[in-house]
């Protein structure tokens, strides 16, 4: 189910991008392999976030080259994140959480980003948005680079 939801994203972004170069003159269907896959990859990172918060992290992350949304893929333990789904839900996304952190009455979003050029220990980011889902708050009110989640574990941070 996952792999047509990302299908369908890829060929949406596809679509769109067909319809821009051949709109700048480019012939139907000519474009680059190169760029398919970076379409695709793009649609990837970030199909799990909202749209509104979407918008806030792709805008943001212009000034952050290297860094993206983390994704399931970067999960290296499957068997906690299978725990963690058995508990939460099958839509359970170990690396984005929605709530209201600061108790301001507003939707909050949290989410770690990854980083494949930074070293093993390194990879991984936090980043909390505060503010309004309409896209008014676009700067992370934390953020902290260089994160090694690669040793949390189930029940870490429940006090």
């Amino acid at each position: 189910m996952r792999r047509q939801g990302l299908s369908i994203a890829a060929l949406v972004l596809l679509a769109f991008a067909s319809a821009n170069t051949k709109a700048q003159g480019t012939p139907k269907g000519n474009v680059p392999r190169a760029s398919q896959s970076a379409l695709a990859n793009q649609a990837r990172y970030f199909m799990h976030l909202r749209s509104a918060h979407r918008l806030i992290v792709e805008r943001w992350l212009q000034s952050k080259p290297g860094w993206r949304p983390a994704i399931e893929a970067d999960c290296r333990n499957k068997e906690v994140l299978k725990m963690l789904r058995a508990d939460e839900g099958v839509q359970y996304h170990p690396y984005y959480v929605v709530a209201d952190f600061n108790r301001d009455g507003k939707e909050d979003f949290a989410l770690a980003l990854y980083n494949r050029q930074r070293p093993a220990s390194s990879r991984f980011a936090i980043a909390i948005f505060n503010g309004n889902a309409d896209g008014t708050e676009s700067l992370p009110a934390y953020f902290n680079a260089g994160v090694d989640l690669r040793s949390v574990r189930r029940g870490d941070g429940d006090g």
